[in-house]
C-alpha cells in the first residue's frame, strides 16, 4: 500500500513534504519519451488548466479561514501591473470565471509558456 501512496506504480514525479521532512519522493518513466530523457524532480510538467482545481482549493481554503473574502478585489491582495486586468475584478468573479481576465498565453504567438 505504501508504494502506492508514494507513487511507485506511477510514471511522473511524487515529491511530498510534511513539516519540512520528506516523507515521499519518487521519480520515474521518462520527461521526453521519444528522446529517452528521464524525469527528475527538476522536471517541468505542461498542465495547463489542470491546476486550476487546485489553486480554487487553496483559494476556498484562504475564505475558509477568514483570510480573504468572497468580494475582495484582486487589487486589495495583489500590487501587479496587468494593464488590462480591471483591479476591482472579485475573487468571486475569477473563482467563477466571470471576471473578463483575458488569456495571456496565446498558443498562436507563443511557443513557450515560460515567455509569458
Amino acid at each position: 500500500m505504501e508504494d502506492i501512496l508514494c507513487g511507485q506504480n506511477i510514471r511522473g514525479v511524487v515529491y511530498i513534504t510534511q513539516k519540512g521532512r520528506t516523507v515521499c519522493e519518487n521519480v520515474s518513466g521518462y520527461a521526453d519519451l521519444k528522446n529517452s530523457i528521464p524525469n527528475t524532480l527538476d522536471t517541468r510538467f505542461a498542465s495547463a488548466s489542470a491546476g486550476k482545481v487546485f489553486v480554487a482549493s487553496g483559494i476556498l481554503q484562504l475564505i475558509a479561514q477568514g483570510k480573504i473574502g468572497f468580494e475582495d478585489t484582486i487589487g486589495k491582495h495583489l500590487a501587479l501591473d496587468w494593464h488590462e486586468i480591471d483591479r476591482d475584478v472579485t475573487i468571486r468573479q475569477l473563482l467563477t470565471h466571470t471576471s473578463g481576465v483575458p488569456d495571456y498565453f496565446d498558443e498562436r504567438t507563443m511557443n513557450n509558456y515560460e515567455d509569458l
